[in-house]
Order: structure tokens, then sequence, then C-alpha cells
């Protein structure tokens, strides 16, 4: 849970003015452990650093339409990237890319029509 910049400056307050850390954890509802990690690394958040995406957004976007069927290693064989990486920025652009019902029916009645 992220603590407030402000509450966590009122504890260390507290720990200056005499408070012991344990006594500040219970009245606070707070892990020593935070307490001691606040005093000794400051109560600055630090932000996560992201990666770059592999993937083109706008590529993907053009795959998508071009192929609708495609599998996801399909498109990655065709993007150059890995199908773990198709997959996480399909979810990014919100794309649920599924089979259409409609079209593995079309082939199943074809193959059937074609066996006769």
């Amino acid at each position: 849970m992220a603590y407030s910049q402000d509450l966590r400056k009122q504890i260390l307050k507290s720990v200056a003015s005499g408070m012991t850390i344990r006594q500040a954890s219970a009245f606070y509802g707070i892990s020593t452990h935070t307490i001691n990690q606040w005093k000794r690394n400051g109560i600055e958040r630090k932000k996560r650093q992201f990666k770059p995406l592999k993937v083109n957004h706008e590529a993907l976007l053009k795959d998508v339409e071009n192929y609708p069927d495609a599998f996801q290693y399909e498109r990655a064989k065709r993007l150059g990237v890995t199908a773990s990486a198709i997959c996480y920025a399909l979810k990014q652009l919100k794309i649920s890319v599924k089979k259409r019902r409609a079209n593995t029916q079309n082939k199943n009645q074809n193959s059937e029509i074609s066996t006769i």
C-alpha cells in the first residue's frame, strides 16, 4: 500500500521526537520494517522504470486488420518479436483476438461436403 508523503513525514517526525519505532508501528499500524526503510532511504517514492516496447502498435493494428484470424506466433514472426510480446501488446491495445465461430463453422461444413 502506498502511504502519502504527509503521513510518512509525520511518522518520521514522531520517531525523531522520541517515539520508538515499535511504538510508532503500533500507533500508525505500519510495520517496523517500513519505518526503518523510510529512515534509511528517505521518504521519496521511486517510480518504476519501464522498458520501451518492441512491438510497434501501428504495425500490429495493421497486421490485425490484414490477418484477422492469424495466430499470435504468426504475428510475432511477421513483426520480429516474441509471441508473448504480441500478447502483451494486444492486451494494451484492448484487442481480444478470438477465432470467429462463423468462419470455423463454414470451414467445417466445406470439409464435410468435400469428403462426401
